[in-house]
């Protein structure tokens, strides 16, 4: 095998690599427990901490879901709060918590938006060489790569009686460019939120 057909088998393996991993579910990283739990939580308040109106609606149902599926007892702040462009705040939240009975809180937002090079999945072999020698010796080669956004996103526990936070992660993806992404994205975020909950052991199933 040549040195250009091996160039190109592993130009299309990363095109494949990147087009995997941003199809699949959402992983949760760097997460902790910043401070130790009392307790167990039995019931948790969803707040999607955003301007955002639909997107703020469209987390806060999919998490309530995913975490009702795994027999957790979840709501939806947008049930109580209204939906307007105003980011929910302590104030907001505080008569849910007492209303609702809730002894968690979890909250999700945007804390960064950042620029990353990526490869195009658009390959030509004549030029193969002479742009994998380009871009390894440290160049930016004009249409071989692209600029895209990662969002980066944060999730917080709280426990309501001390008001620390007892669980936190975060993840970064690609940002959305059509409704269908955005649903995706969403929903893949809420489900592995719910499996990250679920492996920190932290909230007790009571749904049936």
């Amino acid at each position: 095998m040549n040195l250009n057909s091996l160039l190109l088998i592993s130009g299309l393996f990363l095109v494949v690599l990147l087009i995997y991993s941003c199809s699949e579910t959402i992983a949760l990283t760097n997460t902790s427990k910043p401070n130790r739990a009392t307790k167990k939580f039995e019931k948790i308040l969803v707040v999607g901490l955003t301007k955002n109106t639909k997107n703020r609606s469209l987390a806060e149902e999919e998490l309530v879901l995913w975490l009702r599926l795994d027999n957790f007892q979840a709501v939806a702040s947008k049930d109580f709060i209204p939906l307007t462009e105003h980011t929910p705040t302590r104030e907001d939240i505080l008569p849910v918590i007492k209303k609702e009975n809730v002894d968690a809180v979890l909250t999700m937002k945007l804390i960064g938006v950042k620029t990353d090079l990526v490869s195009n999945d658009v390959f030509n072999s004549d030029a193969l060489l002479y742009e994998y020698l380009k871009t390894h010796d440290g160049e930016y080669v004009q249409g071989y790569y692209r600029n895209e956004k990662i969002l980066v996103l944060e999730c917080n526990l709280y426990d309501v009686n001390s008001e620390k936070i007892v669980f936190t992660g975060r993840s970064e993806t690609f940002q959305p460019q059509s409704e269908e992404e955005l649903e995706r994205l969403t929903d893949d975020y809420a489900k592995s939120l719910s499996i990250s909950l679920k492996k920190s052991k932290l909230l007790v199933p009571t749904l049936e």
